[in-house]
């Protein structure tokens, strides 16, 4: 549902809890940024939900030196959810967070201060879907 063309970037890190695998696809526009990702963690990993939920909105915080306005619990086909705002000098934001299994799953729209969000955000942030792997 992103407008254009996504760029892909995947990286490997040591965690606290062992390694694991981020897949970000990001795309930017006039209106905004758009993004949505996922982690993968080495096999055996068990994942305390809340814990993972909180991490996730705390380490994007933290890595746009941003600060949280508002949070909300949210509830995805049984999984637990957040949606998080939050705002930096640089951008404004909106994402919710799902975890599902041992896999956490972000989706954001981002715009800069001084702009309304973008119209499309609401379509963007509902359009998550959990779908089966192609063999």
């Amino acid at each position: 549902m992103m407008p254009g063309e996504a760029k892909e970037t995947v990286e490997t890190k040591d965690g606290t809890i062992g390694k694991y695998t981020s897949h970000l696809f990001m795309t930017v526009d006039e209106t905004g940024l758009y993004g949505a990702g996922w982690v993968d963690y080495e096999p055996g990993v068990k994942l305390d939900k809340q814990g993972e939920l909180a991490a996730n909105r705390d380490n994007f915080i933290k890595g746009l030196g941003a600060k949280l306005t508002s949070e909300t619990k949210i509830v995805f086909e049984g999984h637990p959810g957040i949606e998080f705002t939050g705002e930096s000098d640089k951008l404004i934001f909106r994402s919710r967070v799902y975890v599902v299994e041992n896999r956490p799953y972000m989706v954001l729209v981002g715009w800069r201060p001084g702009q309304h969000e973008p119209d499309i955000s609401n379509t963007i942030l509902t359009s998550f879907q959990l779908t089966a792997a192609k063999p």
